[in-house]
């Protein structure tokens, strides 16, 4: 044949023989095998050999598609989480950290509450760090089914004077399978007071047909400013903030200000 004439032969193979491993509709996968001409041909024992060697290979190949899914589901929960604006920190159950998304370790990298050393997380006075272990090795046990009680929130005074840290140690049940498959034990959730709220005006504008001022005082409020506050930066009345703040309230339903903090922070605000 063609094929033979200008692949085969210009290699100097002669024979060839192999099988189907699977056809799923979208791809196939085939094992070939070849000879040249001075090998003999192939026969019924290369073909048995052939035989016993695809039960393996149709193994090999199902684990290969179900951990490749499984990779796929797992880079696209971590693009996903380094998207929020706490930060999110996976342990083992050594307590040493496997993966932090992108806001932790920018917390981290200020080195001001909370540091990273050798997969290893710590506080900058021993008595934290102490508390913050414990909150993690009673996640960890938690985790591995064991009935104990322990803290598992602490807070993390910040050297530089700014808001502390609040870290809550959540365990990963065994129904968690993504994180069993990579061994993660403990899920920390890492909340920085300070945090900016960039992009969230754009998408309350968008969400509740807020008007940009509306949108900058529903996002103010959430960070935590006073209507009096507010008013003083836009160099306007406080009469005129609270009418705008009504109308913030008639268009996200809410009806008091710790309910519009947390549908901002909760809701368009969880995202950067």
């Amino acid at each position: 044949s063609r094929l033979f004439k200008e692949l085969y032969e210009p290699l100097g193979l002669r024979y060839g023989f192999g099988g189907m491993i699977d056809n799923d509709g979208v791809s196939t996968s085939l094992i070939l095998c070849h000879r040249g001409p001075d090998q003999p041909p192939p026969g019924d024992e290369d073909l048995q050999l052939l035989g016993v060697l695809m039960e393996h290979l149709l193994r090999a190949r199902a684990l290969a598609v179900e951990f490749g899914t499984l990779n796929e589901q797992l880079r696209v929960s971590f693009d996903l989480i380094d998207r929020g604006r706490v930060g999110v920190i996976f342990l083992n159950q050594d307590g040493r950290v496997m993966h932090a998304n992108e806001r932790a370790r920018g917390i981290t990298d200020e080195d001001d509450g909370l540091s990273l050393e050798d997969e290893k997380l710590s506080a900058p006075r021993h008595t934290d760090t102490k508390a913050l272990n414990a909150v993690i090795e009673t996640a960890t046990a938690i985790t591995q089914g064991q009935s104990v009680e322990g803290p598992i929130n602490v807070r993390l005074p910040r050297p530089s004077g700014r808001r502390p840290l609040d870290i809550s140690a959540l365990p990963i049940g065994s129904k968690s399978h993504w994180w069993a498959v990579v061994r993660a034990s403990v899920c920390l959730i890492v909340n920085d007071g300070e945090a900016g709220l960039e992009g969230t005006a754009e998408r309350l504008r968008e969400l509740y047909e807020l008007s940009p001022v509306e949108a900058d005082l529903a996002v103010a409020i959430s960070a935590g400013h006073t209507v009096r506050d507010w008013a003083q930066h836009r160099g306007v009345s406080v009469e005129t903030v609270r009418w705008q703040l009504k109308q913030v309230f008639a268009k996200t339903g809410t009806s008091r200000q710790p309910e519009l903090m947390r549908m901002v922070l909760q809701g368009p605000g969880i995202v950067r």
